[in-house]
């Protein structure tokens, strides 16, 4: 067990110094951004695409990664030459959090880490913004999952996920009501872009995708579940209705041990740890969820 783990609360307040400490001695760069997506599990939702824009408009600005791992090895394939890849606990990510001018998240900090007020800018995209389900505050959960009090901008889409964060997040705030980023690429349709995804996944030409994202997993982890409905059965279905081929694309959701597929994996494409949503989204031909935020 190391000291994260046996004094939990001295390691808030340690990181937390960090922090404070690096903008006390090194004051804030005004052209450093720091970026996490799904508390550095992914590259990509709304963050991605808002860091990649920034890059393409102003090539000085210095962009910062955080990610849940310290190997290497294991980061986005994807990840650009202009990113500094850092794992979300080390000090260094602590300290460049306490020197950016600019904090861009789609989910809450750990440790409920404060920015320094009017010196740094913290925007939070969310990953979803017209929840099917009630999450948060609406459910009793307490606020180590709320919105942090000192975003400076919220992103929403519609006035339905302004009165959702109002209650969920009971975030008071501003927002920036400006749609999802990462939807773009949905918006934009372009057939190289579904070309490209379709060859990294090596699918066969003609043939049709299911994505298959289900979201239930009813606060089990460990055991896989079996999927609430004959996939088998379904793609048989798709064909004979549409005389082509399909194949399934399954992905889990972070907090579920996944399903049981044996039945039909040879029919199954696993793009559980694909960085990118929207483009699996663009792939897909037909889309099987249920209270995913993939569907928003």
């Amino acid at each position: 067990m190391d000291f994260t783990e046996r004094y939990p609360e001295l390691a808030k307040r340690y990181r937390r110094l960090l922090v404070w400490g690096s903008r006390a001695l090194h004051g804030i760069d005004p052209d450093k951004e720091v970026f996490s997506c799904f508390k550095g599990r992914q590259y990509g939702d709304n963050p991605r695409c808002i860091s990649e824009r920034l890059h393409e408009r102003c090539p000085r600005a210095k962009i910062v990664w955080l990610f849940n791992t310290a190997n290497s090895k294991k980061l986005p394939e994807n990840l650009p030459d202009y990113v500094k890849p850092l794992y979300i606990m080390s000090k260094e990510a602590f300290r460049e959090l306490g020197t950016a001018r600019v904090w861009v998240d789609n989910f809450t900090k750990y440790n409920q880490l404060r920015k320094a007020k009017g010196r740094q800018f913290y925007v939070q995209t969310w990953h979803g913004d017209r929840a099917i389900k009630k999450i948060c505050y609406d459910i009793g959960l307490d606020d180590e999952r709320r919105i942090e009090e000192d975003c400076d901008r919220v992103l929403t889409a519609s006035t339905f996920g302004e009165n959702m964060y109002r209650t969920a997040f009971r975030y008071k705030g501003e927002y920036i009501k400006a749609g999802s980023p990462r939807n773009d690429i949905l918006v934009k349709n372009d057939p190289a872009d579904i070309a490209r995804v379709r060859k990294k996944l090596s699918i066969p030409e003609g043939t049709k995708l299911l994505l298959y994202a289900p979201t239930y997993r009813e606060n089990e982890t460990v055991v896989p579940k079996r999927a609430q409905m004959d996939l088998d059965r379904t793609l048989r279905c798709l064909e004979k209705k549409t005389g082509a081929p399909w194949l399934c694309m399954f992905r889990a959701h972070y907090r579920s041990a996944g399903i049981d597929l044996e039945a039909v994996q040879d029919r199954i494409v696993d793009v559980t740890r694909y960085d990118d949503m929207a483009e699996l989204l663009l792939a897909a031909d037909m889309v099987l969820t249920d209270y995913s935020s993939c569907a928003l």
